[in-house]
C-alpha cells in the first residue's frame, strides 16, 4: 500500500517534541492521546535525546540559564531570529546539523505523517524528505506569536491558537496560510475536567473554604517567585499558597524557609517540586487564580480549568511571552502586574470581589479549546 492511500485510511503518525520547559512535550503527549483514542499508535519522541550532548547542553542549558539571568538579551535575540538574517539561519544551520540522528528514526519508523511541537528537527524533516521517501509534515504551534522558526521547512500544515496566530503565518506566506487549521493548544483532558474548587481542595487535605492561589514559573522555575509569593502574603488576605518549583531547586529550599513566618501571619504555603500533569491539574481547579508567567501551555491549562490568570511582570520571559499576555488580556481572562506592589493591589481585588473573579473565570473557560488534540488528529487522519 502506498504512502499516501495509508494515510487517509489509518496514517502511521509519529510526535517530535523538545524537553525545553515541559509546554511542548505536554502538547505532544495531548495530541498523541487523541491519535490512541482513533486507533494510531503516535509516539512521543523528545529529539533533544536525539542530539550530541553539547548541543543539548548548549541549547537547553544555554537557554535556561538567559531566561533565568539575562532574561532581556533572551528577549533580543527571539526578536533578532525572527527575521530571515544571520541569527536565523546560523541557528537553522545548527539545528540542521546536530539533528542528523533524527534520520535513523525516520528510517525505522517509516511514518506517512510527522507532527512536531518544537521547531527544533523541521530543517532536518526538509532535507530528509528531499532524500529519503516522502512523508507530510505538520506543525502545531504552541504560542500565541508564530515565531519564524515555527516556518521552517515548508510545512504541509499548521496547527494554530486562534485568528491573530493564523494572520501571522499568512501574512509571511499567504499559501502557508491557507493550510492553517484553528484548532486551539492542545491542553491535557485533565485540566478540562469539572471539579469544584472545594473538591479540589478537599483532594488535597486543605481547607475548602479558605482562598487558594497557584504560583508557578514553568517547568524551568525562573524568575523572581519569592517575590511573588512574598506580594501575595502582603495584600493581607489569608490565603493557601501552592508554589510550583519546577527545576529551580533554590526557589524551593528559599520559599521552605518562609513557610513558619507565613504560617504565623494566618496563610499557608506548600512548596512543590516538578509534578505530574494529573497533580497540576488538581492544585489548578483548586484555585481561585494562577500567579506565573503567560507559557503558551501554561496559559492553555489555565484557560481549560476556567482558572483567571495573574501575569507578573517580572517573571515573563521577554519575546514568545510578550503576545500570549496581550491575548490573555484580550479575552479578559487574567491581568498583568507590572511589579510586586501592583500583583499585591491585584490580589487584594480579585479575593475580595467575587464577582469580578467569576467574571474573568467565565472569560477564561469561553476562550479554551477543548478539542485542540482531538481536532488536530482528525485533521490529519482527513488530509
Amino acid at each position: 500500500m502506498s504512502g499516501a492511500l495509508r494515510a487517509k485510511a489509518l496514517p502511521r503518525t509519529l510526535l517530535l517534541s523538545a524537553s525545553t520547559g515541559g509546554g511542548h512535550l505536554s502538547a505532544a503527549h495531548a495530541v498523541s492521546a487523541a491519535f490512541h483514542t482513533r486507533g494510531i499508535d503516535a509516539q512521543v519522541i523528545d529529539v533533544l535525546n536525539l542530539t550530541p550532548p553539547v548541543f543539548r547542553a548548549w541549547f537547553l542549558g544555554g537557554y535556561e540559564t538567559l531566561v533565568r539571568y539575562w532574561p532581556d538579551l533572551w528577549g533580543h535575540l527571539y526578536r533578532v531570529s525572527d527575521r530571515p538574517r544571520l541569527t536565523y539561519h546560523f541557528q537553522t544551520a545548527l539545528d540542521l546539523h546536530y539533528m542528523a540522528r533524527l534520520r535513523a528514526v525516520m528510517r525505522r519508523e517509516k511514518p506517512d505523517w510527522v507532527v512536531c511541537t518544537h521547531s527544533l528537527p523541521q530543517p532536518q524533516l526538509e532535507r530528509l524528505r528531499r532524500i529519503a521517501a516522502p512523508f507530510n509534515v505538520a506543525v502545531v504551534v504552541t504560542d500565541y506569536y508564530p515565531h519564524r522558526m515555527w516556518m521552517r521547512g515548508y510545512p504541509d500544515h499548521y496547527f494554530v491558537a486562534g485568528d491573530w496566530t493564523r494572520d501571522v503565518i499568512a501574512r509571511r506566506d499567504p499559501d502557508a496560510g491557507r493550510r492553517t487549521t484553528i484548532s486551539g493548544i492542545p491542553t491535557d483532558a485533565a485540566f478540562f475536567a469539572r471539579v469544584s474548587r472545594p473538591d479540589a481542595r478537599r483532594a488535597l487535605g486543605a481547607d475548602p473554604e479558605t482562598p487558594s492561589v497557584l504560583v508557578t514559573s514553568g517547568g524551568i522555575g525562573a524568575g523572581p517567585v519569592t517575590e511573588a509569593v512574598g506580594a501575595l502574603a502582603a495584600a493581607g488576605v489569608p490565603c493557601h499558597i501552592t508554589v510550583l518549583c519546577g527545576r529551580n531547586l533554590a526557589a524551593h529550599t528559599h520559599l521552605s524557609r518562609m513557610s513558619d513566618d507565613l504560617r504565623g501571619r494566618g496563610f499557608r504555603l506548600q512548596v512543590e517540586p516538578l509534578l505530574p500533569v494529573a497533580e497540576v491539574a488538581t492544585r489548578m481547579h483548586a484555585a481561585d487564580f494562577v500567579v506565573g508567567k503567560p507559557g503558551g501551555l501554561t496559559m492553555s491549562e489555565c484557560m481549560a480549568a476556567g482558572v483567571p490568570m495573574l501575569i507578573h511582570r517580572p517573571l515573563l520571559i521577554p519575546g514568545q511571552e510578550d503576545g500570549n499576555r496581550l491575548f490573555l488580556e484580550h479575552v479578559g481572562a487574567g491581568a498583568t502586574a507590572a511589579d510586586a506592589e501592583s500583583l499585591t493591589d491585584l490580589t487584594r481585588g480579585l479575593l475580595t470581589d467575587r464577582d469580578r473573579l467569576e467574571e474573568m473565570r467565565t472569560r477564561a473557560r469561553a476562550a479554551a479549546s477543548p478539542g485542540a488534540a482531538d481536532t488536530i488528529a482528525e485533521t490529519v487522519c482527513g488530509l
